[in-house]
This record gives structure tokens, sequence and C-alpha cells, in this order.
């Protein structure tokens, strides 16, 4: 993985494709996956997501679960799909109950993001929030 920008849209376009803030990543997957989980790394050190929570069981899946929140600063335009996005405010005393049922970014799913990330990611990141 040369780079973190096609993970930040991997990231972001798994948030606004799921219409969320949260991301759920199986702690196996962490474990197993290396570039998962240096991209993981690597966006918890810059800020754009937050550590929310470790060892978290899936309300339907088997296995458990670490919980990242993308920072409200890198996601406020998306604040736009009022109704429409469904964002856990981790103040809320509810908000472990309600990551238990946030939608969980597996393998497959992130190599699909993945492979269909632009050829810049950052041009394209930059292009979604003017228009």
């Amino acid at each position: 993985m040369a780079t973190h920008e096609p993970g930040i849209y991997v990231i972001r376009q798994f948030c606004i494709d799921r219409k969320t803030n949260i991301v759920l990543v199986s702690e196996a997957v962490l474990q197993r996956n290396d570039n998962i989980r240096n991209l993981l790394h690597r966006i918890l050190d810059y800020g754009i997501v937050h550590s929310a929570g470790v060892a978290l069981t899936h309300k339907s899946q088997p296995g458990t679960y670490r919980v990242f929140a993308v920072d409200s600063g890198c996601y406020a335009h998306m604040r736009v799909l009022q109704g429409r996005f469904n964002e856990i405010d981790l103040s809320d005393p509810e908000a472990k109950e309600k990551m238990r049922s946030a939608p969980i970014l597996d393998e497959n799913l992130f190599d699909s993001l993945w492979t269909s990330a632009p050829s810049n990611p950052e041009e394209a990141l930059k292009a979604q929030e003017d228009a």
C-alpha cells in the first residue's frame, strides 16, 4: 500500500454508501491483514478516524470488532444528507448499543472499494467536496 489516499477514499465511500460515521472491522481481519491494519493505524494517527471501541460484538455477526468513528471534521459535508445519514454520537449513552448494529467493512468489500478507487483519490475527494 503505497499511500493512504486510496484508503481514505475507501473509508469515506463506505460511510457514504452505508450512511454512517461508524466503521466496524473484525479483530480477526486486523490480525491477519497487514494492509487494512496499517491503513487504519495510519489514518488513526492523522486523526481522520478515532478508535471508538474494541472487542465489540455485533448483533448479527459472529466475532469481535474494533470500532472506528470518522472524525466529524472529515465528514461534515455529509450532514447535507440530513435524515439519510445515521450519525452515532459517541457521547450518547446508547452509542455502544447502536454501534453493535453498524455496518462491517470486511476484506472483500475493502478490496472492492480499493480497486474502484480513482487513480488520483485526492483529486476525486476534492472534486466531491466542491460538488
